[in-house]
């Protein structure tokens, strides 16, 4: 479950108030991409030239290209926020991914994070293969991801012990480990860097995928 990258891009056109705007993203959303527009068009959406539509991991915002307005999102590769693409491939693929997995947890839907949420994680372990476990912990005013590996360091929740980052690091480094970042507090999302999402475990530590 990587994001695709280098596919062909297709192109939606559709108006947004008194504009007309420019969707781009890779063939293998093509669907996404078209439930996104028409949802955009239904809710009676105004696009104008730097405005912004907040999708939980991302925002879409719509920006002048030559007199066109094209929609653009965060580049995931760059952690430093400033990169961005005029197409929403990674966007839909993210929302996709998340979508998959709250199906295979028997989810209604997912919990939303942002790409500029914080983590901690054990040092250094996005840059190795490790299978990485995920978990979404209350920690009173606000909710926190904390991504260690298997053996899971527990020092991580109960020190605040280890790196801090930004989850779009996780979708830099690990792309497959950011479908799991839609599961709610409690829940825990393990992966593998080659097989994905293998295992998700509810509040009660019941592994709700695969089915035991």
């Amino acid at each position: 479950m990587r994001p695709p990258e280098n596919g062909l891009l297709v192109e939606r056109i559709v108006s947004l108030g008194r504009r007309e705007v420019v969707f781009r993203a890779d063939e293998a959303v093509a669907e996404k991409l078209d439930a996104l527009v028409a949802r955009l068009s239904d809710v009676g959406v105004d696009a104008v030239e730097g405005g912004e539509i907040d999708l939980g991991w991302d925002s879409i915002r719509f920006d002048d290209r030559d007199g066109v307005l094209i929609a653009t999102t965060k580049d995931g590769h760059d952690t430093r926020r400033t990169r961005r693409r005029d197409d929403v491939t990674q966007l839909l693929w993210t929302l996709s991914a998340w979508d998959r997995v709250a199906r295979l947890a028997r989810l209604e839907a997912s919990t939303p994070t942002h790409w500029h949420d914080s983590l901690y994680m054990t040092v250094d372990i996005l840059r190795t293969d490790r299978v990485l476990e995920c978990r979404r912990v209350d920690i009173g005013a606000s909710t926190q991801w904390f991504v260690g590996g298997e053996p899971f360091d527990e020092k991580l929740v109960d020190q605040l012990a280890g790196d801090i980052a930004r989850c779009v690091e996780l979708f830099k480094f690990r792309p497959e480990a950011a479908a799991v970042l839609g599961l709610p507090v409690g829940y825990v999302g393990v992966v593998d860097k080659e097989h994905g999402v293998i295992e998700v475990r509810d509040p009660k530590d019941a592994v709700v995928f695969p089915e035991r």
